[in-house]
Formats: structure tokens, C-alpha cells, sequence
């Protein structure tokens, strides 16, 4: 049964969120996140993105966009899911997750035709960059992109419906999930990235220079990095990763 809060294996949102969803337990790593009207979606395109600033928008009525219908973000209620059943999502410990993707992450890189001006970067890079050393391990689809957004037409815009393709989810750092966000969805677009964040909770301060490398650093660590096919689709100005990591989550 649709209900107004999101409710996934007993967890309830606050009552003020207004976006609904349902969950899909074929398998442990399957969920779905879907709205009411689902004939009436279409998935999410540059023009419809550049409209639905629900993406960007706090969840409240008064962010000033006439073409949004405000919604919470999606990523901060998917993070905030608590329900046991996400226990069978792994990986079973985090720290040793990111430690054998460090370990490995040059020889990934290499297995897919990196250039070894960009290879030789990567350990430096990684070692100059801190990430939070304890996290709380939360619930992360991995591939957030626009090709796994649905968005509903109105009158005055679009607004964002569903959220789908949770085959690689996992449990792990909350700003893991934001390395895709930047490469398939802002795509170097400060004010919506900013935007984004802010809405999802980051203050303005937060907002600062660290943050696009570490979220580059997780990109790089991502298990599904191909830095290679990235450069191809946003190429930066100069050919360093610390510009790499300015390019691709431009916050300013």
C-alpha cells in the first residue's frame, strides 16, 4: 500500500517527507524506489534534468524555483534506512573494502588502457587525500546517474519520481555515493552540485576544496572505476588529478 512516508522493512521516514516508495526484496542487493503514476514517468534527460531541480531542492517550498516541485532528496532518505535486512549487503568491512581497491587501484586502471602519465599520479593522490577513517556504514545505490532517474512531467516543470537499477547496492561511506552523482548527473555544474549537497545537508563551510578530491579519491577506489572512459566524457583542462577533481565536482 502507497503510504506518505517511506516505510522499507518497518523504517518510516518523518512524516514531512512527501515522496514515496516501496521496496523490492527479489534479492538481498535488489531494492527498488518508486512513486505512484509510474505510466506517467520518463527517464531523466539533460532537458528534463536542467528543469527538475527537485534534485537540488531541500524539500522545502520556499527554494525560489518556479519550475521544481520540491521534494527531500532521495539520497538523504536512502542513507537514512536502517532496516536489518540490509546486514546481507556487503562489503562486510569497509575499511578492508577501501584497502584492497587502494591496493589494486593502479593495476585496475592500467587493465583499462590508462595513460601512464595519469597512472603515475594515483599513488600520491590517494596517499595526500583523508577520508573519514570511521564511518557509518549506510545504504548506497553506487551508480546514481541519469539514466537510473525518473522524472514526471507538470505544468511547471518535472519533478523527480523514481530512482531505479539498486543491483550494485551496497553499505559503505555515505560520499561514495556522491562520486557518481558528479560524474553522471552534474557533470561539472557548480550551482546544481552545490545545490545538491546543500540540500542533502553539507553546510556552506563543508563546501570546501577537500571535498571533490576525496569524492574523486572514491571515485577512484569505486569498484567499478574507469577513469579512462571518464576522461572521454569530461575531459579536464589540465591533465592533473587534483584539476580532474576541481573539473568534475566543480562547486564553484
Amino acid at each position: 500500500m502507497w503510504v506518505r512516508r517511506i516505510r522499507i522493512a518497518g523504517h518510516t521516514t518523518p512524516a514531512d517527507r512527501t515522496w514515496r516508495t516501496r521496496p523490492c526484496f527479489q534479492s538481498p542487493t535488489r531494492w527498488s524506489a518508486t512513486w505512484p503514476s509510474a505510466a506517467t514517468t520518463h527517464v531523466c534527460g539533460p532537458a528534463s534534468l536542467r528543469s527538475a531541480t527537485v534534485l537540488a531542492c531541500a524539500g522545502s517550498t520556499s527554494c525560489g524555483s518556479p519550475t521544481a516541485r520540491c521534494r527531500s532528496t532521495p539520497w538523504a532518505a536512502l542513507h537514512a534506512i536502517t532496516a536489518p535486512e540490509l546486514a546481507a549487503l556487503g562489503p562486510p568491512d569497509w575499511d578492508k573494502f577501501l584497502a584492497r581497491q587502494r591496493a589494486g587501484c593502479v593495476e585496475r586502471q592500467r587493465a583499462c588502457g590508462l595513460d601512464s602519465a595519469w597512472l603515475d599520479q594515483i599513488p600520491a593522490f590517494l596517499d595526500a587525500v583523508a577520508l573519514d577513517p570511521s564511518p557509518r556504514p549506510v545504504l548506497l545505490h553506487t551508480e546514481v546517474m541519469r539514466e537510473h532517474l525518473l522524472v514526471t512531467p507538470h505544468p511547471d516543470g518535472w519533478s523527480l519520481s523514481g530512482l531505479f537499477d539498486f543491483e550494485p547496492a551496497m553499505r559503505g561511506a555515505r560520499e561514495y555515493e556522491f562520486a557518481a552523482v558528479g560524474l553522471f548527473v552534474s557533470r561539472g555544474d557548480a550551482g546544481f552540485l552545490r545545490r545538491l549537497l546543500t540540500a542533502y545537508g553539507y553546510r556552506p563551510y563543508q563546501l570546501d576544496d577537500a571535498l571533490p578530491r576525496r569524492l574523486l579519491t572514491y571515485a577512484l577506489l569505486h569498484r567499478y572505476s574507469d577513469l579512462r572512459w571518464w576522461l572521454e566524457q569530461l575531459p579536464p583542462p589540465v591533465p592533473t588529478l587534483d584539476a580532474l577533481a576541481a573539473h568534475w565536482w566543480r562547486l564553484r
